[in-house]
């Protein structure tokens, strides 16, 4: 581009442009900021505007000096975003005596020198009204979790290896686990439930949290109190065929989250802890049947958990059947292995790769191990353990 035979201006102006142009030409990318730092060519390009203040290259040449720190072929990314547009006045005319000109597209891939990762910097106002920027994650202690799996293979047994966790006993079934390090509470209806979540919202408001999780166990025995009382309260046998087009299901799913929502909002995290069963379905068009595993909550409802939990986990046992053996001496002194019957083993497996890693669960911990053995006591700790790694990580490359 011939920027001097366009614009014809004063040799000042025409000594500029050159060295412009040369730097740009010999000092691509990152090296152009540097180039034109130490020409002083925002000294000169401002001494051109002093000389024409009566034409309108005095606003080109204020806006080409404020984007001098873009390293890119700018005047032509100028000539097309500035408020100038295709028309540049001459110096020697009248501020209203337009020359028309053409700008040639930028050829290939715009280069931009660019610092990797830049964090921008927040106003201290924004901040103060809790603007983040950067890579963040939460703590482990403070994800909502959504933990299912068959009955009787370690959910509530995880639950309970969570400390400052408060589990409401929907299931009854917490009672039973050894070495536990949450407190629980047996829910016995639904009154008793609404002056528990009650007194944690209460006191949560005021400050005030006697643990810091909240654990609803399970999911489906909380809805079905759920179902019952709206039953009561509608008086009629069955809530899900109440008013027309799923209404019936939306009253159960709202009369839940909205006192999950509220424990949320007095401070509290939570967990919802939820059956998985099988399923016989037939498809309507082949009708071949065919055996799924899925949440035993309606559809709807366990969607609204998993898009409202930061990370869901299968937790599931694999039980196997091995030989016992036994040590026997023989007459000379040798000493053998010989079988002595069977015997089970059990391996308990967490996985969040499900269906939810899909929808991005667990995207806070990108490179996490998805799938892994714990412990049947403290299985927490190996979870934490598993995310904390994940995190550093991606600490590190965000570098």
């Amino acid at each position: 581009m011939d920027i001097m035979k366009m614009l014809n201006p004063t040799a000042k102006f025409d000594a500029a442009m050159k060295q412009l142009n040369a730097i740009w030409t010999e000092h691509p990318g990152a090296q152009f900021d540097a180039a034109m730092k130490q020409l002083d060519i925002r000294a000169k390009l401002d001494a051109v505007m002093k000389e024409h203040p009566a034409t309108k290259l005095n606003t080109l040449m204020k806006e080409m000096s404020d984007r001098l720190k873009f390293p890119q072929t700018f005047v032509e990314t100028f000539l097309n975003k500035s408020s100038i547009g295709s028309t540049i006045s001459s110096p020697n005319s009248g501020a209203n005596d337009l020359i028309p000109m053409k700008v040639k597209p930028p050829q290939g891939n715009v280069v931009l020198a660019a610092t990797p990762n830049t964090v921008p910097v927040i106003p201290a106002d924004w901040a103060k009204l809790g603007v983040e920027t950067g890579y963040n994650p939460k703590s482990a202690e403070d994800l909502n979790l959504y933990i299912v799996g068959p009955s009787g293979e370690g959910k509530t047994t995880f639950e309970s290896s969570v400390p400052d966790t408060l589990i409401l006993d929907f299931d009854k079934s917490a009672e039973s686990i050894v070495g536990t390090r949450a407190m629980r509470v047996p829910i016995n209806s639904y009154e008793h439930y609404m002056q528990i979540t009650q007194k944690l919202i209460d006191e949560g408001k005021g400050g005030k949290h006697v643990v810091h999780r909240v654990s609803i166990d399970t999911t489906d025995e909380w809805v079905g109190m759920i179902v019952n009382r709206l039953q009561e309260e509608k008086g009629v046998p069955d809530i899900t065929e109440f008013g027309s087009q799923g209404h019936g299901w939306a009253m159960i799913r709202e009369r839940c989250w909205s006192r999950l929502r509220e424990l949320q909002q007095a401070g509290f995290v939570w967990s919802c802890v939820g059956h998985m069963i099988t399923k016989t379905e037939t498809n309507p068009v082949t009708h071949k049947e065919r055996t799924v595993i899925r949440d035993a909550v309606f559809p709807s409802f366990a969607a609204k958990i998993v898009n409202s939990s930061d990370f869901k986990l299968t937790i599931y046992c694999i039980n196997k059947e091995v030989e016992k053996k036994t040590k026997k001496k023989l007459p000379g002194g040798q000493i053998i292995d010989v079988p002595c019957g069977t015997e089970m083993t059990s391996k308990y497996f967490l996985d969040s790769y499900t269906t939810a890693e899909r929808q991005g669960k667990g995207r806070g911990a990108p490179g996490m191990n998805r799938k892994f053995e714990i412990p049947l006591l403290n299985a927490w700790d190996i979870f934490v353990k598993n995310y904390n790694t994940a995190i550093e990580a991606a600490k590190k490359q965000n570098k």
